[in-house]
């Protein structure tokens, strides 16, 4: 038997057009020929995708050929490469420079519609995919794991993983800044009414430190830094969590005190911690929690007597 896979792109005012994207054969019916094999799927997605990438930005050119205001077919000064990397491989895509129509908008110079199109040269699944796996594991083996089960067609470099995970993370640092709740107004003494300001559903909050060793360090007294872990633990649902990297951080108080406003404790609400007692989480908890009782918890006492 024999199988064509083919991909119909219909125009808004041409005819259909059929292109075949893969053939694959087969006969008998075991485990190894059911359905598409590995190869195929990644050569499938490969030819899909530059068929319907050609597609679409043939129709984007010729609507960018035209003037927006009189509709004149604007000239031509030459054609360069644009390239996109997408999880299904890396595009290189032809593009034109056109001229301003000198009747409208009285100037010579060109410009590139696909590159003003594309500010973003890497997809924003490629970019997610990269990120989570790059938070979850070294980077190298992120690089083997995507280069495996993704048809990218290149290898990836290891500064380009580095370089989109740190950019990511403060894009993520920055969001959380300017997305912080302000901060909740302080618990009245005696509050009777519980739907005036209510209280947090937040029970404690857990807070931690580990050291973490560099990679490619030769030496086992160098290459350390410690990481600062937190978690609040609710009565209805399940709690948040928060990091940092301890050095990196200039104001631990103060991303303490963020977290509280967006767990809903309010500035005068009593917060009980969770930790070891150690310097850098009481520099964390500084300033926050004075209300409350501090727990020293039964794991770390346990591991004194243990030890």
């Amino acid at each position: 038997m024999r199988l064509t896979f083919q991909l119909v792109i219909e125009p808004d005012d041409q005819p259909p057009v059929i292109t075949d994207l893969l053939s694959v054969e087969r006969s008998d019916l075991d485990a190894g020929s059911l359905g598409l094999h590995l190869s195929e799927a990644h050569e499938l997605l490969n030819h899909g995708q530059s068929a319907m990438v050609t597609a679409q930005v043939s129709e984007f050119v010729d609507n960018a050929r035209q003037c927006p205001e009189c509709h004149r077919h604007l000239g031509c000064k030459g054609h360069h490469k644009v390239v996109s990397r997408t999880v299904f491989g890396t595009l290189h895509i032809d593009s034109q420079r056109l001229y301003h129509c000198p009747n409208c908008q009285g100037k010579r110079a060109s410009f590139s519609p696909l590159a003003q199109s594309l500010t973003e040269r890497t997809s924003p699944e490629l970019q997610y995919l990269q990120t989570k796996f790059a938070s979850l594991m070294p980077y190298g083996v992120t690089i083997d794991i995507l280069s495996e089960v993704l048809p990218l067609g290149e290898t990836l470099a290891t500064t380009s993983i580095r370089r989109w995970t740190h950019r990511t993370a403060k894009r993520l640092e920055q969001h959380s800044d300017d997305n912080a709740p302000k901060s909740t107004p302080p618990l009245p003494a005696h509050n009777s009414n519980p739907d005036i300001c209510p209280r947090s559903t937040v029970k404690a909050i857990g807070i931690d430190g580990g050291y973490i060793r560099r990679a490619g360090v030769s030496s086992r007294q160098q290459g350390w830094f410690e990481v600062m872990v937190g978690k609040s633990q609710r009565e209805d649902t399940s709690g948040s969590c928060f990091a940092y990297v301890q050095r990196l951080e200039t104001d631990p108080p103060g991303r303490m005190r963020r977290f509280l406003d967006h767990e809903g404790i309010q500035s005068q609400q009593p917060v009980t911690f969770l930790s070891d007692g150690g310097d850098t989480v009481r520099q964390a908890q500084f300033g926050n929690g004075l209300h409350g009782e501090w727990v020293l918890d039964w794991f770390h006492i346990g591991m004194r007597f243990q030890n």
